[in-house]
């Protein structure tokens, strides 16, 4: 249209006539987009942006006050308010003035025609085609670019508080059982919630719950620095929160970074990380306390399902009937026994692919030092439970650091004790 106008000029005027045609319709069709764009904008803004987080429903151990305040806040509406307003105002004043717009724009075309194109009698013309061609348009892609765009992109915030919780759940948030790898997420909730925080930016996240979930999010895809990162941040902004103290500790026990791990999991309430790192500390004192957090911690009914926790408690109990034997305390090593054959057995029932390594445990290499089962070697009970068929043989493994098939950069063996 505009070219067919400077053509127009060309042939009626001069060429001077046509270049500024040209230019000011360029000018003036902008203009009438961006305006256009605008007052699409105000119309689209989602009503999403000020719905309110639900409070829980059953608030439980995990439920702190950080995510409570998160959960009773609402954001910030100014943007909604100032378009619910302005909307309004501008249907009323125009519904009210709408008999004299007709006569108003074409004044307002007549202006810019005497203003600016100076091509009579057509200019006037001219600009109140570009104004009525442009504006709508523009306050179309304005309205379905934020009611699509924007509305997907507060949502997508929105989200992540739900996203959080799932992420960071104990149940899912868990170590394999060397204890040198975060275990992929295998719910499909999970993963959804991973490809949700992963497609957000680090500054996207208003909590320091979505903070941490984020940080795990990018430690399962292997972004270390930036999980740890997150998650470190995280818990220096709520540093009560149990779910989030649980995974930096987790973090830092698949770094192999036991000072830290110890000083994250000192006041926190018992976790099977705990239980994880207390199997390194020097014996009796060691594996005392990882028993006395993980019975702890299976006084819960849903932590009996979880095959780590029972693998390490039974090293635990291994540990106990050795020293027992050495001392020559029957009651206590066969106390120690039975106890250490239960959690075996649990282990099993949960997940039979862990028999090879309690095999390791129970019949470790010459160069491990993961033995925890291994005064146990002649036991019948034992022998039936983990040794391998014929078509299943067994392989090495362990715990921190003695993982012969992922060769990362970390201490071999036990940790050193922390003096």
């Amino acid at each position: 249209m505009l070219l067919l106008s400077t053509v127009g000029a060309w042939i009626s005027g001069t060429p001077g006539l046509a270049w500024t045609v040209f230019g000011l319709g360029l000018l003036l069709g902008g203009a009438s987009f961006v305006s256009g764009w605008l007052l699409g904008l105000l119309f689209g803004i989602p009503r999403t942006l000020a719905r309110p987080q639900p409070l829980p429903a059953t608030p439980d151990a995990t439920d702190t006050a950080s995510t409570r305040r998160a959960a009773a806040s609402r954001v910030n509406t100014n943007l909604e308010d100032v378009s619910d307003w302005l909307t309004k105002t501008l249907i009323g004043v125009g519904l009210t003035q709408l008999y004299v717009f007709p006569e108003k724009l074409w004044s307002i075309a007549g202006q810019i025609n005497e203003s600016g194109f100076g091509w009579k009698p057509h200019g006037q013309l001219l600009a109140l085609a570009l104004i009525l061609y442009f504006a709508p348009g523009g306050f179309w892609l304005g309205y379905v670019a934020t009611r699509t765009v924007l509305t997907k992109l507060f949502d997508s915030m929105e989200e992540a508080a739900a996203d959080a919780d799932i992420v960071l759940a104990q149940d899912q948030l868990q170590l394999n059982i060397k204890g040198n790898e975060l275990q992929p997420a295998t719910d499909p909730a999970v993963a959804n919630a991973d490809r949700s925080l992963l497609k957000l930016p680090m500054h996207a996240m208003e909590t320091p719950r979505q903070l941490a979930a984020w940080g795990v999010a990018r430690a399962r895809v292997g972004e270390w620095p930036a999980a740890l990162t997150a998650v470190e941040q995280a818990a220096v902004a709520d540093p009560k929160d149990i779910l989030i103290k649980d995974a930096l500790a987790k973090l830092y026990t698949v770094q192999n970074r036991r000072p830290d791990a110890e000083r994250v999991l000192r006041d926190a309430p018992p976790t099977d990380t705990a239980v994880l790192w207390a199997l390194y500390e020097p014996a009796p004192d060691g594996f005392r306390r990882a028993i006395q957090l993980g019975e702890t911690i299976l006084a819960d009914p849903k932590q009996g399902h979880s095959v780590n926790l029972r693998v390490w408690l039974a090293c635990a109990y291994g540990q106990q009937h050795a020293d027992a034997e050495a001392r020559a305390d029957e009651a206590l090593a066969h106390t120690s026994r039975n106890k250490a054959v239960e959690n075996v057995k649990a282990a099993l029932n949960v997940n039979p692919g862990v028999r090879p390594w309690l095999y390791a445990l129970w019949k470790p290499s010459e160069d491990s030092v993961d033995d925890d089962l291994k005064s146990l070697g002649d036991d019948p009970e034992v022998a039936a439970l983990l040794a391998p068929s014929p078509s299943q043989p067994a392989r090495a493994g362990g715990r921190i650091g003695s993982d012969s098939e992922n060769p990362a950069p970390r201490q071999t063996g036990r940790p050193a004790a922390e003096p």
